[in-house]
């Protein structure tokens, strides 16, 4: 580990050692006064573009003031050094972050002939809340949904919108589900009543692009970027906390202007019982697998439909239920707390039945789904051996 990451995660686990004394605590402070926090979430995301375009305007200001002390009465040399050389350092910087590019999220690239109804989806539910476009889908092994702005350049200003599909989400959730969960992302990035808060959420994500495109090219002149978003990305994530969880509450919200009450209350159920099953119970279980079965070839995603209804029977699916509405979020987790979801849309209690019938993978996807299935299933055992 070379000492830039080394301290990035001494200072993460410094701010992580802080959620039970000061993280509960600034979450309810900020809640009791809101404009007090909107002033310091915003602070901290402004100094990013700030600290981002310190150096082309450095750079700028160098050649002004050069000229202008050179085209004086009485030319002071000193000055005149002091500014070429300050002016050639941030030309130097500014011209390095440029030929940085941010990578856009790895996975298999879906085409509108891939998958059809799942293009048409995503097409419709996009009609409806009016925006965001969404120029690429993109599978993914993780369990997520989520849209990603992919800057195209080391400003935040040019991003193309990239809706990011885990494939564990398809494979587990209903086709209604899945069509509610897509719903409720799209109008959340539709900002018709969160443009605040959906902007500090999305600046999560994208001051981590930075970090990790700085940090995996190493280009030599990046260095004043690379240390300040090495320091700079786990404080944002702490103080846009409170947002990000207000921004995931504003999503549910946009859920219930398309579907009821109770689709919604059953889609958080189950998205936060597989989100917990698969972390905790499956994985672990897949990872322990070759170990114990060394000729036994590990396909994780095509046997995971059956493995998860297999486990997951009315008694298992009530033993986690009790479990999760007592569980709260981490620090650093932009999910709120399923209890939280579930106030937020008028619920006091989770409900979620058996999982059956077809999954959102073989109806949004159809007869592509064995060939995505196939490829994640080879990405994620390439990336083990």
């Amino acid at each position: 580990m070379s000492f830039y990451s080394s301290f990035r995660q001494r200072l993460s686990n410094a701010i992580g050692s802080l959620n039970e004394k000061a993280g509960m605590y600034a979450g309810s402070s900020f809640n009791r006064y809101p404009r007090l926090y909107a002033g310091l979430a915003a602070f901290a995301a402004i100094t990013a573009y700030v600290y981002v375009l310190l150096f082309p305007l450095l750079f700028l200001t160098g050649l002004i003031k050069a000229y202008s002390s050179i085209t004086a009465d009485v030319v002071d040399w000193l000055a005149v050094s002091i500014w070429l050389f300050a002016g050639a350092v941030a030309g130097f910087v500014s011209y390095r972050c440029m030929q940085a590019r941010i990578a856009e999220p790895v996975g298999f690239v879906l085409a509108p002939d891939d998958a059809p109804k799942l293009f048409r989806l995503i097409q419709q539910t996009k009609e409806n809340f009016g925006r965001p476009s969404i120029h690429r889908v993109v599978i993914t092994g993780d369990y997520e949904l989520d849209i990603r702005k992919v800057p195209k350049w080391m400003i935040p200003v040019w991003s193309s919108n990239v809706m990011v599909i885990g494939l564990p989400s398809l494979l587990c959730h209903t086709p209604e589900h899945f069509a509610c969960m897509v719903n409720r992302r799209v109008g959340q990035f539709s900002k018709r009543n969160n443009m605040f808060t959906n902007w500090l959420y999305q600046l999560r994500s994208v001051w981590q692009l930075y970090y990790t495109a700085l940090k995996i090219q190493r280009i030599i002149g990046t260095e004043p970027l690379k240390w300040f978003y090495a320091v700079f990305v786990p404080i944002y994530g702490f103080v846009s906390t409170v947002a990000a969880r207000n921004d995931e509450l504003k999503a549910d919200s946009y859920a219930m202007d398309i579907y009821n009450d109770e689709i919604v209350r059953r889609m958080i159920t189950a998205n936060t019982v597989y989100r917990w099953y698969l972390q905790h119970q499956y994985w672990p279980a897949v990872d322990k697998i070759p170990a114990m079965a060394p000729k036994t070839k590990v396909v994780p995603y095509a046997k995971m439909t059956a493995a998860v209804r297999n486990k997951l029977s009315k008694e298992k699916i009530a033993e986690l239920l009790s479990e999760l509405s007592e569980l709260e979020p981490s620090w650093k987790e932009g999910m709120p707390a399923l209890k939280s979801r579930l106030e937020n849309i008028g619920h006091d209690s989770p409900y979620m039945e058996v999982p059956d019938g077809d999954t959102a993978a073989a109806f949004y996807i159809g007869k592509s789904v064995e060939t995505v299935t196939n490829e994640i299933d080879r990405r994620w055992y390439a990336a083990r051996v």
